[in-house]
């Protein structure tokens, strides 16, 4: 992970803690989905370099 991406992924952990707290679960239940999603895509193409590197080899 990048250190941007690190910085991205805490400014949204904070904007869904703020949601929470002010009791907006649309906005936090949104935000949370877009998060995770960001992570799974970043997961997968860490997957895919590793593969690449490596072969593909488990």
């Amino acid at each position: 992970m990048s250190p941007e991406h690190i910085a991205q992924s805490n400014a949204e952990h904070a904007e869904i803690l703020s949601q929470y707290r002010q009791h907006d679960a649309e906005s936090a239940k949104r935000q949370t989905i877009h998060h995770l999603d960001d992570t799974l895509k970043i997961i997968v193409q860490a997957i895919d370099n590793s593969d690449a590197v490596d072969g593909g080899g488990a």
